[in-house]
């Protein structure tokens, strides 16, 4: 009797597992989300695409651990400029993406800015120029844990400054982006563990013929 009792309640433990994992898992698709952002000037159009919030507890699957993406898509005037560009990558132990970008603002009809707010007391200047000779289609420049820069169509010759309230820790500023006709790759730099500035950090964001570069100026 009790071997028999000890079973139904294996079985009713299983079954109940089962359930929770069915809802979870119906949640995790649910955060699967697209948004959007326009420039003032409605030139450009963002669309956002991705696991924007974060995962539902407990975890089901390994999946759930882990390709928690944001991607762009990007066009201008009905063409495509960028085409499901990576922005965010993240686990479920990362902050969210919502957590770390919850606000949008549009510092030109160009430049778009996700950040987090104001939460450090060291305001940092970035500069971004484009030495390359060439239009630069896309620009993404991520300065510390909660900035995001976002560039479009910067022609050559034109340059660009930003502002970042940077803590010591988030002393890390890294670039990459595309031509009309290639990508190019991720490079930064990073000053998180040298010793703590006395003063702002002035970061240069050079775009070159064979992609970006990033330098600093204290």
């Amino acid at each position: 009797m009790k071997r028999r009792v000890l079973v139904f309640v294996v079985a009713v433990a299983a079954i109940s597992l089962g359930a929770a994992a069915l809802v979870c898992g119906f949640i995790q698709k649910r955060q699967l989300t697209k948004w959007s952002s326009e420039s003032p000037d409605r030139g450009y159009h963002v669309s956002f695409s991705g696991m924007r919030s974060p995962p539902a507890w407990p975890f089901t699957s390994p999946r759930d651990l882990e390709n928690r993406k944001v991607t762009i898509t990007v066009s201008s005037h009905g063409a495509i400029l960028v085409d499901r560009a990576e922005i965010y990558d993240g686990d479920a132990y990362d902050s969210s993406f919502a957590d770390l970008y919850p606000k949008t603002e549009w510092l030109s009809d160009n430049t778009l800015h996700l950040w987090q707010g104001n939460h450090a007391k060291r305001t940092n200047e970035i500069s971004i120029g484009n030495e390359s000779g060439q239009l630069v289609r896309y620009l993404y420049i991520k300065a510390g844990k909660t900035n995001l820069f976002l560039l479009f169509d910067l022609a050559a010759g034109n340059s660009v400054t930003v502002q970042a309230q940077l803590d010591h820790w988030e002393d890390i500023v890294g670039c990459k982006g595309k031509f009309e006709d290639r990508d190019f790759p991720y490079q930064f730099v990073d000053l998180s563990l040298s010793p703590a500035p006395q003063s702002t950090i002035h970061y240069n964001v050079t775009v070159g013929r064979e992609g970006c570069a990033v330098t600093v100026t204290k």
